[in-house]
């Protein structure tokens, strides 16, 4: 065989040994995606075919609603001036629960001044808040030219009157913004200190599910009565801007009346009540419990 003859042979086997090589390779991963597996005991299914549609948005949760500042009516005051009445909301930050109880805290000021910046007031919602409870501080009509005196009742039952008014309309502000406050507006609570709280006993026979009076006295408005909400009423012994007596009368007369009523003296506390923090607290979230206002 010449020279020419055997490079020809030579490159004849390269070329064969080329393509079974190209063939083995082939065969290989097809005979392993025949071929029975040990873990299923079955043939080996078919690769899943690669999904190219958008994936489905989840609904977000809609975020709880705190407004701040905002115009819930206008009213006009005894002098003939209109005035526009604010609320601000607290409520627990985070929070997935569509239907917390609502707590409605009004501000003090004898019926003269205030309104729902008053720092006492805004650190009580900021502590509801922070016990689950969704807070709202509306404004409700004062009298400016008027100096509080526990000796003008008459003067007394009208600013309660118009107080009354005011938040009966902050709570049907709740009632129709409800769903995006976060809040079940079946359970509503009026917590008031001073002319606060002598507003929120007037508020007692109004649709509402408790009351907390915090240095008050019922001075106006419906009386208490067997249909009226469960009223707690927390008093200092050495008040001497709302005297305790008045307190005493209150509960005695209601209880008389077939009202469920709470009278807890505080011994050695003045006009704020909530001074005694522990003790304050403790009997607030007893009542709510009682009232079925528990978080």
């Amino acid at each position: 065989m010449g020279e020419a003859d055997r490079r020809d042979e030579r490159g004849g086997s390269r070329v064969a040994r080329v393509l079974l090589g190209v063939c083995l390779a082939l065969m290989i991963p097809v005979a392993a995606w025949l071929v029975p597996t040990a873990t299923t005991g079955g043939a080996r299914s078919l690769p899943e075919l690669a999904d190219d549609r958008a994936p489905v948005a989840r609904a977000a949760a809609a975020p709880r609603w705190t407004p701040t500042d905002v115009v819930y009516r206008s009213a006009r005051r005894s002098d003939g001036s209109s005035v526009d009445l604010y609320v601000n909301v607290y409520g627990p930050s985070g929070d997935a629960n569509r239907a917390r109880p609502v707590v409605v805290v009004l501000h003090p000021g004898g019926f003269a001044f205030g309104d729902r910046t008053d720092p006492g007031t805004v650190a009580l919602a900021q502590q509801f808040a922070a016990r689950g409870y969704v807070a709202i501080t509306p404004d409700y009509r004062t009298r400016p030219d008027w100096d509080f005196t526990m000796d003008d009742a008459e003067t007394l039952a009208l600013g309660v009157a118009d107080a009354r008014d005011d938040v009966l309309a902050s709570i049907d502000w709740i009632e129709e913004h409800a769903p995006a406050l976060g809040v079940d507006p079946t359970r509503v609570a009026v917590v008031g200190r001073s002319a606060g709280a002598m507003t929120a006993l007037a508020l007692a026979s109004d649709d509402v599910t408790a009351v907390v009076s915090s240095a008050g006295c019922w001075v106006g408005g419906p009386e208490l009565s067997a249909a009226s909400a469960p009223a707690l009423l927390i008093h200092g012994s050495d008040d001497t801007v709302v005297p305790p007596s008045c307190a005493e009368e209150t509960a005695a007369t209601a209880t008389a009346g077939g009202e469920r009523v709470e009278l807890l003296i505080l011994p050695g506390v003045w006009h704020e009540a909530t001074e005694a923090e522990d003790q304050w607290w403790d009997a607030v979230e007893q009542h709510f419990r009682e009232a079925g206002l528990a978080v």
